[in-house]
C-alpha cells in the first residue's frame, strides 16, 4: 500500500514526512487494536470507490468476510446516504463527520463515521480513510426518550385539570384546560405572568395574593411540593377557587414548578353555605333528642321547629308551624303558659311540667324548659320539650307490680324462692305454698340451709349442681329434677331459675320458681314409648312402600327397554346386512370409473367439468372411509341393542344362571356416555379385573340395578372431585374405575368396584344404606339406589353389600353372593 499524506499540511521536509506521514503498513496495524471500524477506499477507474482495507473492529461488526468486502461493490455494503457522503467528500476534498445507518440489511443499526480524504502529490483526492464508532444503543436511548417526551406531552394536553409550568420568568408553558378555566384564547395572554397576576388583589383572609404567592412558593421549594386551596381571577373578572399542587422539578441544569390546578368553586361555595347553617343553628340543636321549638318573643308564633317536637305532638313540620302555641298545650296549662312566656321574658329562662295534647287529642305529660336565643339575628324563645309520659307511667307500673307480685307470689300455683350465690346456696326466701309441692313448710327449708340439698334423687344431685354454674355464667337456666316429697315419693320438679345482678354485673342473688310436673313427665315417657314403636312402624311401612314403588318402576323400565331394544334392532339389522352390498356395489362401480379413465384419459368436455364440479378423487377416496364408519356405527349400536336386552332383565322375577360379566358389560355401555371425555376432562378410565366365573344364579335384572347404582355413585364422586381440579391435575392423576370379580370359598362370588374419588366421610359411610338417605342437593339424589341396592343384595340373594372408604383415597364397594341359591328368598 501506498503512504498516506496528510491532506492539510504543505511542503515537508524528508525528517518531517517521516513522522507525519508514516507508511501504511504502520496505520494498518494499529488499526486493528483500536475498538472501533476503519476502513479505506480508493477511486477505480476515476469514479468508482472500491474498499481495499478493513480493520478487524470492522469484520467483527459486518457479517462480511474480507474477501467478500474486498469484492463487493460497496453499493452492497452500504447505504446509499452513506456512499453520497463519501461522493460529497471527494468533490469538497475536506473531512466530514456524520451519523447514518450501518450497513444495507441492517437498518436499525447506527454508526458515527468520521471521512479523511487522502491527496498523493499535490493531486487531487484518490483515498478515502474512513473510521467510524457504533452508536446504535445511544440511538435508540434518543428513541425511546423522543416517545416518552410526546407521550408525556399528549397527557399534559390532554388532562382534565390545570397545568401550568413556572420558572424564574413565569410561566412559560400551560395546557388547553388551563387556557379553559381562565377563559383564556391564547396561551401567549399569560405566558411569563405569575401566580399573582392571575390572582384578585388579596385573597378571602385578606393577604395580598403577591405576598402569600411567594409564600406558597417558598414551602414548595422547601419541601418538594404544597397543595393548598387559592382563588383565581378569569380574564372576564370573575373569581374562582381551585385546589393548587405546587411541585419543585429539576430540569435542564435550572428549577421549574409544576402547578396543577383542579377547580373547587362549587364544593367552597356548598362549604361556605353549610358553615352559615351550623353557626345559625348551632345554639338550637345542641339537644336534638328532646323537642326543641323557636318561637317570636313578642307573639308566641312558632317560626322553628325540630323532628322531635312536631313528631311528638303528632304534626307534619308544616302543620305545626301553622298552629297556635295555645292548640297544642293543655287547656288546663294554659295559665302556666303565660307565666312561663313572661318568666323568660324577664329572667331570660324558665322551666316547669305539664300536659300537652297530641293532633289524635291524646294527653301526655312534659317537662318544659325554656331560654333566650338569638335567631335570625333577632331575640327569641327556645323550648325544649321533654315526653315524660314513659317515667309517669313507668312510676304507676312499678306501684302496680309491686301489688301484683305480692298477689301472684301468694296465688302462683308454683313455688317461688331466693337463694344466695355462695356455698350451698342457702335461701333467702321461698314462698309460703311449698308444702303444696314439696309437702315441708317454708320454715323448715328456712332453718336448714341444706334442707333442700338433701332431698334432691341421688341420680339427679351431680346435674342440679352442675347446672348452677351455667346458671351464673348466661343468667338464666331451665333444669327437671327428682325431688323426694314429705310422704317418701319422688316428685318430677321444673325449676326455672335467673341470675339477679348489680349495677356492675356482680350476681346478687337466684331467683327461681318450681312446679311439680310428675304427671306430665309420666305421659311424656309413655309418649316416648310409643313414639319409638310408631318411628319403627313407620319405617317399615316407608320401606315396603318404596320396595313395592321400585318393583313396578323396574317392571316398566324393563318392559320399555326391551321393546326400544327390539324397535331399534330391525332398522339396525337392515342396515347391517346392506352395508356389505353397498360396499361391493361401489368398489365395482369404482372399479368400472378407472377402467373408463384408463381407456378414455380425455373425456367430453361436459363429463371432465363434472367430475372437477363433484370433486371424483375425493368422493373415490372418502366412500370407503364413509362406508366403513356406518359400519362402525352399526355396530356400536348393535352393542347398544344387546346391553339393553341385557339389562331389561330386571323384571323377571326367578333365579337364572346368568354372566355376571355380560351383566356388568352391559351397564358400562349404558353409561358410556358419562365415562367419555368432557371438555373439562378426559375420559374415565375403566379397568376390568374379570375372573373365569361360572354362572352364578340371581335376578339378572336386579344385579345390573345394582351394578347401575354403585356405579353412578362413583362416577357423581369422580365427577364431583374434578369439578375443583385443572386439567393439569385431573391428568397427573385420572379418574378411574376399577371392576374386580373372583370365586371364593368355591361357593361365593366378591364383585369389587372401587373408584379413586375423594372417599366418603366416616359419618356418612355409617348411614349409606340408611333410607332416604342422601348427601346430593334436592332433586339430584332419593336416598334410595344403595338402600335399594343392599336390600337385593343381602334379603333377596342372601348376600352381603359393604362399603370401604378412606378419606382421599377412593371407595370400594364389595358385593357377595352364593354361586347357587339353596332356596329362594321371599321377594
Amino acid at each position: 500500500m501506498q503512504e498516506i499524506k496528510h491532506p492539510n499540511l504543505g511542503q515537508m521536509s524528508e525528517e518531517e514526512d517521516k513522522y507525519l506521514n508514516p507508511p501504511i503498513e504502520i496505520l494498518a496495524s494499529i488499526w486493528d487494536v483500536v475498538d472501533y471500524g476503519v476502513f479505506v477506499l480508493d477511486i477505480v477507474d476515476g469514479v468508482q470507490l472500491q474498499l481495499t482495507y478493513a480493520n478487524s473492529a470492522f469484520l467483527k461488526i459486518s457479517k462480511f468476510s474480507l474477501q467478500q468486502l474486498l469484492s463487493n461493490n460497496i453499493q452492497k455494503i452500504f447505504d446509499i446516504s452513506v456512499i453520497q457522503h463519501f461522493y460529497e467528500v471527494l468533490d469538497l476534498d475536506h473531512q466530514m463527520t456524520f451519523e447514518g445507518q450501518l450497513f444495507t440489511d441492517c437498518l436499525d443499526h447506527w454508526a458515527s463515521f468520521t471521512i479523511i480524504p487522502i491527496t498523493e502529490n499535490n493531486s487531487s483526492c484518490n483515498r478515502l480513510v474512513v473510521t467510524f464508532t457504533n452508536i446504535t444503543q445511544q440511538k435508540q436511548r434518543e428513541n425511546k426518550l423522543h416517545e416518552t417526551q410526546e407521550q408525556l406531552r399528549k397527557l399534559f394536553d390532554l388532562s382534565g385539570d390545570a397545568i401550568l409550568l413556572f420558572d424564574d420568568t413565569g410561566i412559560f408553558d400551560c395546557n388547553a384546560a388551563a387556557l379553559k378555566m381562565l377563559n383564556c384564547s391564547d396561551k401567549n395572554q399569560i405566558i411569563g405572568l405569575n401566580s399573582s397576576q392571575l390572582s384578585p388583589v388579596r385573597q378571602p383572609d385578606g393577604r395580598l395574593s403577591a405576598e402569600k404567592t411567594q409564600e406558597m412558593d417558598a414551602i414548595a421549594w422547601q419541601n418538594g411540593c404544597h397543595r393548598y386551596e387559592w382563588m383565581y381571577r378569569r380574564f372576564d373578572g370573575e373569581n374562582f377557587w381551585v385546589e393548587v399542587l405546587l411541585t419543585h422539578i429539576p430540569m435542564d441544569h435550572k428549577s421549574i414548578i409544576h402547578v396543577t390546578w383542579r377547580e373547587i368553586s362549587d364544593r367552597k361555595a356548598t362549604e361556605e353555605a353549610l358553615f352559615k347553617q351550623e353557626k345559625q343553628y348551632h345554639s338550637i340543636f345542641q339537644a336534638v333528642s328532646d323537642g326543641l321549638i323557636i318561637s317570636e318573643l313578642e307573639t308566641s308564633k312558632v317560626v322553628e321547629v325540630n323532628p322531635s317536637a312536631h313528631q311528638m305532638h303528632g304534626y307534619s313540620y308544616d302543620e305545626f308551624l301553622e298552629l297556635d302555641i295555645r292548640e297544642w298545650v293543655h287547656p288546663d296549662n294554659h295559665q302556666l303558659l303565660y307565666q312561663f312566656i313572661e318568666q323568660v321574658t324577664m329572667n331570660g329562662e324558665f322551666s316547669s311540667q305539664g300536659q300537652d295534647i297530641r293532633k289524635d287529642g291524646t294527653v301526655f305529660d312534659v317537662d318544659v324548659k325554656g331560654t333566650l336565643c338569638m335567631y335570625d339575628d333577632r331575640l327569641h324563645i327556645l323550648t325544649l320539650i321533654r315526653d315524660i309520659s314513659q317515667r309517669r307511667a313507668a312510676e304507676e307500673a312499678q306501684k302496680i307490680a309491686q301489688a301484683r307480685l305480692q298477689y301472684l307470689i301468694a296465688e302462683s300455683p308454683g313455688v317461688i324462692y331466693s337463694c344466695k350465690v355462695s356455698d350451698g346456696y342457702p335461701l333467702n326466701f321461698i314462698s309460703s305454698n311449698s308444702s303444696a309441692i314439696f309437702g315441708y313448710e317454708a320454715e323448715e327449708f328456712m332453718q336448714n340451709p341444706t334442707f333442700w340439698m338433701n332431698r334432691i334423687h341421688p341420680e339427679d344431685i351431680d346435674n342440679f349442681m352442675a347446672v348452677i354454674p351455667q346458671l351464673i355464667a348466661h343468667g338464666k337456666h331451665v333444669n327437671e329434677y327428682r325431688f323426694q316429697h314429705k310422704d317418701g315419693t319422688y316428685r318430677w320438679i321444673h325449676n326455672e331459675a335467673k341470675i339477679a345482678r348489680d349495677e356492675n354485673g356482680k350476681p346478687l342473688e337466684i331467683i327461681g320458681h318450681s312446679f311439680d310436673v310428675t304427671q306430665r313427665k309420666t305421659a311424656e315417657f309413655q309418649l316416648q314409648q310409643q313414639a319409638a314403636e310408631l318411628a319403627v312402624t313407620l319405617q317399615e311401612l316407608k320401606y315396603t312402600q318404596t320396595q313395592i314403588i321400585q318393583a313396578e318402576k323396574m317392571s316398566s323400565l324393563g318392559q320399555l327397554v326391551a321393546g326400544v331394544a327390539h324397535e331399534i334392532n330391525n332398522p339396525v339389522s337392515f342396515i347391517y346386512s346392506n352395508l356389505e352390498p353397498a360396499r361391493e356395489y361401489i368398489a365395482d362401480l369404482l372399479k368400472l370409473m378407472e377402467l373408463y379413465q384408463q381407456h378414455y384419459p380425455e373425456p367430453a368436455t361436459e363429463i371432465q367439468d363434472e367430475i372437477e364440479n363433484t370433486d371424483l378423487e375425493f368422493i373415490k377416496t372418502d366412500l370407503p372411509k364413509l362406508l366403513s364408519s356406518m359400519k362402525i356405527g352399526a355396530d356400536r349400536i348393535k352393542k347398544i341393542v344387546l346391553s339393553l336386552r341385557n339389562f331389561s332383565r330386571m323384571d323377571e322375577s326367578e333365579y337364572k344362571s346368568v354372566n355376571i360379566h355380560e351383566g356388568i358389560d352391559s351397564t358400562l355401555i349404558i353409561l358410556e356416555h358419562r365415562l367419555k371425555a368432557q371438555p373439562n376432562r378426559p375420559a374415565i378410565q375403566i379397568i376390568k379385573e374379570y375372573a373365569d366365573l361360572p354362572p352364578v344364579e340371581c335376578y339378572a335384572g336386579q344385579m345390573n340395578q345394582v351394578f347401575m347404582n354403585i356405579l353412578v355413585n362413583a362416577l357423581d364422586a369422580l365427577d364431583e372431585r374434578d369439578s375443583k381440579r385443572s386439567i393439569e391435575e385431573i391428568e397427573k392423576l385420572p379418574s378411574l374405575i376399577s371392576i374386580t370379580t373372583k370365586v371364593i370359598d368355591s361357593r361365593q362370588v366378591l364383585i369389587q368396584i372401587s373408584d379413586n374419588g375423594s372417599g366418603i366421610p366416616v359419618e356418612v359411610e355409617k348411614r349409606l344404606f340408611e333410607p332416604f338417605f342422601t348427601t346430593k342437593p334436592i332433586g339430584k339424589g332419593t336416598g334410595m339406589g344403595l338402600s335399594i341396592s343392599y336390600q337385593i343384595i343381602t334379603e333377596k340373594h342372601g348376600g352381603s353389600l359393604e362399603c370401604i372408604s378412606s378419606p382421599k383415597q377412593g371407595s370400594i364397594f364389595a358385593i357377595k353372593i352364593p354361586l347357587k341359591q339353596l332356596s329362594q328368598p321371599c321377594s
